[in-house]
Protein backbone atom coordinates (compact mmCIF):
# COMPACT_ATOMS: atom_id res chain seq x y z
CA UNK A 1 0.00 0.00 0.00
CA UNK A 2 2.84 2.40 0.85
CA UNK A 3 4.49 1.76 -2.49
CA UNK A 4 1.25 2.51 -4.34
CA UNK A 5 0.70 5.80 -2.48
CA UNK A 6 4.31 6.82 -3.14
CA UNK A 7 3.93 5.99 -6.82
CA UNK A 8 0.69 8.02 -7.03
CA UNK A 9 2.35 10.97 -5.32
CA UNK A 10 5.28 10.77 -7.74
CA UNK A 11 2.95 10.65 -10.75
CA UNK A 12 0.94 13.60 -9.42
CA UNK A 13 4.10 15.63 -8.75
CA UNK A 14 5.46 14.84 -12.21
CA UNK A 15 2.18 15.88 -13.85
CA UNK A 16 2.14 19.12 -11.89
CA UNK A 17 5.75 19.86 -12.85
CA UNK A 18 5.01 19.12 -16.51
CA UNK A 19 1.97 21.39 -16.46
CA UNK A 20 3.96 24.27 -14.97
CA UNK A 21 6.82 23.88 -17.40
CA UNK A 22 4.65 24.04 -20.50
CA UNK A 23 2.90 27.38 -20.02
CA UNK A 24 5.66 29.69 -18.69
CA UNK A 25 3.40 30.66 -15.78
CA UNK A 26 5.19 31.20 -12.54
CA UNK A 27 3.92 31.87 -9.07
CA UNK A 28 4.57 34.90 -6.92
CA UNK A 29 7.88 33.44 -5.70
CA UNK A 30 9.39 31.55 -8.60
CA UNK A 31 12.84 30.94 -7.14
CA UNK A 32 12.30 31.45 -3.47
CA UNK A 33 11.55 34.57 -1.51
CA UNK A 34 13.35 37.80 -2.32
CA UNK A 35 15.97 38.77 0.24
CA UNK A 36 15.06 42.04 1.96
CA UNK A 37 18.75 42.97 2.24
CA UNK A 38 18.86 43.40 -1.54
CA UNK A 39 16.99 46.47 -2.73
CA UNK A 40 16.18 46.40 -6.44
CA UNK A 41 14.54 49.45 -7.98
CA UNK A 42 13.39 49.17 -11.59
CA UNK A 43 13.11 52.18 -13.86
CA UNK A 44 10.29 52.48 -16.38
CA UNK A 45 10.83 49.93 -19.16
CA UNK A 46 11.89 51.24 -22.56
CA UNK A 47 11.02 50.09 -26.06
CA UNK A 48 9.64 51.42 -29.30
CA UNK A 49 6.89 50.01 -31.49
CA UNK A 50 9.48 48.41 -33.77
CA UNK A 51 11.50 46.84 -30.93
CA UNK A 52 11.25 43.10 -30.37
CA UNK A 53 12.51 43.52 -26.81
CA UNK A 54 11.67 45.58 -23.75
CA UNK A 55 14.58 46.65 -21.55
CA UNK A 56 14.14 47.38 -17.86
CA UNK A 57 17.10 48.82 -15.95
CA UNK A 58 17.31 47.80 -12.30
CA UNK A 59 19.49 49.50 -9.68
CA UNK A 60 20.53 47.09 -6.93
CA UNK A 61 21.97 47.95 -3.52
CA UNK A 62 23.14 45.44 -0.94
CA UNK A 63 23.22 45.36 2.84
CA UNK A 64 24.35 41.73 2.83
CA UNK A 65 27.35 40.89 5.02
CA UNK A 66 29.20 39.22 2.14
CA UNK A 67 30.20 39.80 -1.46
CA UNK A 68 27.79 38.16 -3.90
CA UNK A 69 28.06 37.48 -7.61
CA UNK A 70 25.52 37.08 -10.38
CA UNK A 71 25.97 34.76 -13.29
CA UNK A 72 25.78 35.48 -16.97
CA UNK A 73 22.19 36.08 -18.10
CA UNK A 74 20.75 35.13 -14.72
CA UNK A 75 18.15 37.89 -14.67
CA UNK A 76 14.56 37.22 -15.65
CA UNK A 77 11.67 39.52 -16.31
CA UNK A 78 8.12 38.54 -15.40
CA UNK A 79 4.76 40.02 -16.33
CA UNK A 80 1.21 39.84 -15.01
CA UNK A 81 -2.05 41.66 -15.49
CA UNK A 82 -2.79 44.24 -12.81
CA UNK A 83 -5.81 42.16 -11.78
CA UNK A 84 -3.83 38.91 -11.48
CA UNK A 85 -1.37 37.38 -9.04
CA UNK A 86 0.09 34.84 -11.50
CA UNK A 87 3.43 35.82 -13.02
CA UNK A 88 4.60 34.73 -16.47
CA UNK A 89 8.24 34.58 -17.53
CA UNK A 90 8.62 36.95 -20.50
CA UNK A 91 12.42 36.93 -20.62
CA UNK A 92 13.76 37.34 -24.13
CA UNK A 93 15.57 34.27 -25.38
CA UNK A 94 17.08 36.12 -28.34
CA UNK A 95 18.52 39.19 -26.59
CA UNK A 96 22.24 39.51 -26.08
CA UNK A 97 23.10 39.47 -22.40
CA UNK A 98 23.98 42.92 -21.16
CA UNK A 99 25.30 41.76 -17.81
CA UNK A 100 28.21 39.42 -17.45
CA UNK A 101 29.26 38.02 -14.11
CA UNK A 102 28.78 40.90 -11.69
CA UNK A 103 30.14 41.33 -8.21
CA UNK A 104 28.18 43.15 -5.51
CA UNK A 105 30.20 44.14 -2.44
CA UNK A 106 28.65 44.59 1.02
CA UNK A 107 27.02 48.02 1.01
CA UNK A 108 27.65 48.31 -2.73
CA UNK A 109 25.41 48.86 -5.72
CA UNK A 110 25.20 47.88 -9.37
CA UNK A 111 22.85 48.14 -12.32
CA UNK A 112 21.46 45.23 -14.28
CA UNK A 113 19.17 45.13 -17.25
CA UNK A 114 16.35 42.67 -17.66
CA UNK A 115 15.22 42.12 -21.24
CA UNK A 116 11.70 40.98 -22.00
CA UNK A 117 10.26 39.63 -25.24
CA UNK A 118 7.69 42.08 -26.62
CA UNK A 119 5.54 39.31 -28.14
CA UNK A 120 5.40 37.42 -24.83
CA UNK A 121 4.46 40.64 -23.04
CA UNK A 122 1.70 41.31 -25.58
CA UNK A 123 0.37 37.78 -25.02
CA UNK A 124 0.11 38.44 -21.28
CA UNK A 125 -1.47 41.87 -21.84
CA UNK A 126 -4.14 40.60 -24.20
CA UNK A 127 -6.75 43.31 -24.70
CA UNK A 128 -5.83 45.20 -21.54
CA UNK A 129 -2.99 47.18 -23.16
CA UNK A 130 -0.74 47.12 -20.10
CA UNK A 131 1.06 44.72 -17.78
CA UNK A 132 2.92 44.86 -14.52
CA UNK A 133 6.60 43.91 -14.86
CA UNK A 134 9.26 42.93 -12.35
CA UNK A 135 12.82 41.68 -12.62
CA UNK A 136 14.31 38.83 -10.61
CA UNK A 137 17.93 37.79 -10.29
CA UNK A 138 19.77 35.16 -8.29
CA UNK A 139 23.05 36.16 -6.65
CA UNK A 140 25.41 33.65 -5.04
CA UNK A 141 27.42 34.18 -1.88
CA UNK A 142 30.06 31.94 -0.35
CA UNK A 143 27.53 29.67 1.33
CA UNK A 144 24.07 30.59 0.06
CA UNK A 145 22.10 32.08 -2.81
CA UNK A 146 20.10 35.28 -2.57
CA UNK A 147 17.10 36.25 -4.67
CA UNK A 148 16.59 39.87 -5.55
CA UNK A 149 13.31 41.12 -6.88
CA UNK A 150 12.65 44.58 -8.23
CA UNK A 151 9.69 46.75 -7.51
CA UNK A 152 6.76 46.32 -9.89
CA UNK A 153 6.32 48.79 -12.74
CA UNK A 154 3.42 49.22 -15.14
CA UNK A 155 4.25 48.95 -18.82
CA UNK A 156 1.96 50.22 -21.59
CA UNK A 157 2.23 47.82 -24.51
CA UNK A 158 2.82 49.78 -27.76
Amino acid sequence: MTMRITRLALVAATALLAACSTDDTTGPNTSGPADSRLAAVAAAPTSSVSDANVTMMVSVTSSLPETVTGGVCAQIIEARLASSTAWTDVTSSSAVCSMLAAQLLPGGSLSISAIGDQSKIRAVAGNSGSVVLRARHTLAGASTSYMLQSNEVTYQVP
